[in-house]
C-alpha cells in the first residue's frame, strides 16, 4: 500500500518546520520517495533551504511560481504524483 502512497506537504514560508515534520517521519522508516513538496512562493531563503533539504533527501519537490492557494498548491503535487503511479493522497 506504502508504494501507492504521495505525502503532499505544501509550504509558505515554513521551511523549518517542514523539515522537523518530514525528518521526523523518515526517522519512523517512511520512505522519501512518498514526499512531494510543493513549495507554494515562498520567500527566496525559504524556498532555497527547503530546496537544499528536499536535493539532500532525495524528495520530490515542485516550486510553483506564484501562490495560488492551497488547493492549487496540492494539484500541483498531485499531478506530479499520478505521473510517478500514485493512487492514494494524504
Amino acid at each position: 500500500m506504502l508504494e501507492n502512497l504521495a505525502i503532499i506537504i505544501l509550504n509558505y514560508n515554513t521551511a523549518d518546520k517542514i523539515t522537523k515534520q518530514v525528518n521526523a517521519l523518515m526517522n519512523e522508516g517512511i520512505s522519501s520517495s512518498i514526499f512531494y513538496i510543493v513549495d507554494n512562493a515562498s520567500k527566496i531563503d525559504d524556498q532555497k533551504s527547503l530546496e537544499n533539504f528536499t536535493k539532500k533527501n532525495n524528495l520530490n519537490f515542485v516550486i510553483s511560481p506564484e501562490n495560488r492557494g492551497y488547493a492549487k498548491g496540492n494539484n500541483i503535487a498531485i499531478d506530479l504524483a499520478i505521473k510517478k503511479n500514485k493512487t492514494v493522497f494524504l
